[in-house]
């Protein structure tokens, strides 16, 4: 008989690290709590998100050969054809002062995205999509409202990112 009861436990069983980007991410996505769908014939996972006051659809595509994960955040809605160009330029000011991250809009149908890319990124560094996520979440839900005021208001792109900056500024963010 054992001297212990410590003898007698039995050790965890360890969980496998995953095997391909993709696993990689579905762990993240659902470490974070989300929902992560797998679309049929599709590499893409995707994920519903909220960041502030927006709604995000996220797809994450990712490729195990070339090492590499890029995340797309699109927002809900559309912006309309009269207000495609001023939220152009706003996204141009927002994009000159971000880093890892970037804001686009299709002039064809109105769309916003925000995009992140992981390069030489391994299954093992999950904790990096994670962060990546976060980032879009983070960009989205501190320039909606600029955004929001450019595409939906009269607000001119400069005054809306300056007024958001002040914003963090006063709040102690960059």
């Amino acid at each position: 008989m054992p001297e212990d009861a410590r003898d007698l436990a039995v050790p965890p069983i360890p969980t496998a690290p995953p095997l391909t980007l993709r696993e990689a991410v579905v762990a993240e996505l659902e470490k974070g709590g989300l929902d992560p769908v797998l679309p049929e014939h599709s590499a893409w996972v995707t994920a519903g998100l909220v960041a502030g006051d927006a709604e995000v659809h996220l797809a994450i595509d990712s490729c195990d050969e070339r090492e590499m994960v890029w995340a797309f955040g699109h927002l809900r809605g559309r912006v309309p054809a009269d207000r495609r160009a001023a939220v152009a330029e706003l996204l141009t000011h927002i994009n000159y002062g971000t880093v890892g991250t970037s804001f686009d809009l299709d002039f064809s149908d109105g769309a916003v995205r925000i995009r992140g890319m992981l390069d030489g990124i391994t299954p093992a560094e999950g904790r990096r999509i994670d962060r990546l996520v976060a980032s879009i979440a983070r960009g989205v839900e501190r320039w909606y409202a600029a955004i929001m005021a450019v595409a939906f208001g009269d607000s001119d792109p400069a005054a809306a990112c300056e007024r958001e900056l002040l914003v963090a500024a006063s709040a102690g963010n960059r």
